[in-house]
């Protein structure tokens, strides 16, 4: 799309919290262009979970990108007589504080931390704070809302009654997905809970904790898992209540990791 308005786009891969890998793509942007004049920093990365069950391997890896990532940025760029503006991309969940994201917040309140301390400088520093974008972005990806028109692997329908249909995002992890109703699936209607202002004098509908494992045992056989297994440090965050009348897109994510599965359900 900039090539078609006219631009000149010039790709190279490097690791942003590399300082010799960063230094050999500016050095090849340069000889290209001649100089850098802006700098739009974009690279980042969450994985939601509650504090007390994340690693200090996998706040790091959260810190990485926005951290690390701009302090290189800022050692082979921010003395450059060339350089115009940084643009860090920064998020409004430092407002926010959206639960689980507490490593996701301090890599973005570093961002606009970094981008005051610069206030005053040859070359703007701004941090942008983003709130969620729409269809794009890492929490479309999270949410499984993501435009997957980028060449996700197409996977067969399945039979299932809990699921409508699956895909694969770009990033290989499968996602289920199947609209839920206390009128379609019995698993609602028949487990109800008395509450204030329900128009059924059972109470509300809602999902049981026996029915998320449900979900992940059909999720599994869904990526190809056959054999017996084993779930850990399962987390219930909120119930999942349905009206009589209502229906909510429920979203299955499996993410392939060194122990097996991350498995995470949200509804929308």
């Amino acid at each position: 799309e900039l090539e078609t308005l006219g631009a000149e786009v010039l790709v190279v891969a490097a690791d942003v919290t590399n300082v010799e890998q960063m230094r050999q793509a500016i050095g090849v942007a340069k000889d290209r262009f001649g100089a850098i004049h802006g700098v739009l920093h974009t690279a980042g990365t969450v994985a939601d979970a509650l504090l007390q069950m994340k690693s200090l391997t996998e706040v790091e890896d959260v810190f990485a990108p926005k951290i690390h990532g701009t302090l290189v940025l800022d050692e082979l760029l921010g003395n450059d007589p060339q350089l115009d503006f940084m643009l860090l991309y920064s998020s409004t969940s430092t407002a926010v504080a959206p639960a689980g994201q507490v490593d996701y917040v301090a890599a973005n309140a570093f961002l606009d931390a970094f981008a005051e301390s610069k206030r005053g400088g040859r070359a703007k520093v701004i941090a942008l704070g983003w709130g969620i974008w729409n269809q794009v972005g890492m929490a479309a990806e999270a949410q499984g809302t993501a435009d997957l028109s980028a060449g996700p692997e197409e996977l067969p329908p399945t039979s299932h009654p809990l699921f409508d249909g699956r895909r694969r995002d770009a990033h290989g992890q499968t996602h289920l997905f199947g609209l839920h109703g206390p009128s379609t699936h019995w698993i609602y209607d028949e487990h109800r809970v008395k509450a204030d202002g329900s128009p059924d004098p059972r109470g509300h509908a809602l999902i049981p904790g026996t029915g998320y494992l449900e979900l992940a045992a059909e999720s599994l056989a869904e990526v190809g898992e056959k054999g017996p297994f084993e779930i850990r440090d399962l987390l219930f965050l909120r119930p999942l209540t349905l009206g009589d009348d209502e229906r909510r897109e429920v979203r299955v994510k499996m993410r392939r990791n060194d122990a097996g599965y991350a498995f995470e359900v949200r509804s929308a």
